[in-house]
């Protein structure tokens, strides 16, 4: 039974210098990269809310000439 746990806590050991071992190889944006991404998500997500409000408005504009 002690052996057991004794294989475990040697896996939670080696599992987690795994973990530190792959955190190390992240390489974070620097603040500049962040800004310009976050300003591109913005433009690009108020772009696509253009086209669909538009698309919106044709589809309303369309079906109140129909159901007249």
């Amino acid at each position: 039974m002690a052996q057991k746990e004794t294989l475990k806590n040697q896996q939670k050991k080696s599992f987690a210098k795994s973990v530190k071992a792959e955190w190390k190889k992240v390489v974070w944006p620097t603040p500049k990269e962040v800004l310009n991404y976050g300003i591109v998500v913005t433009v690009v997500c108020l772009i696509i809310v253009a086209f669909v409000f538009g698309l919106d408005s044709i589809f309303h504009f369309l079906y109140g000439l129909i159901s007249k």
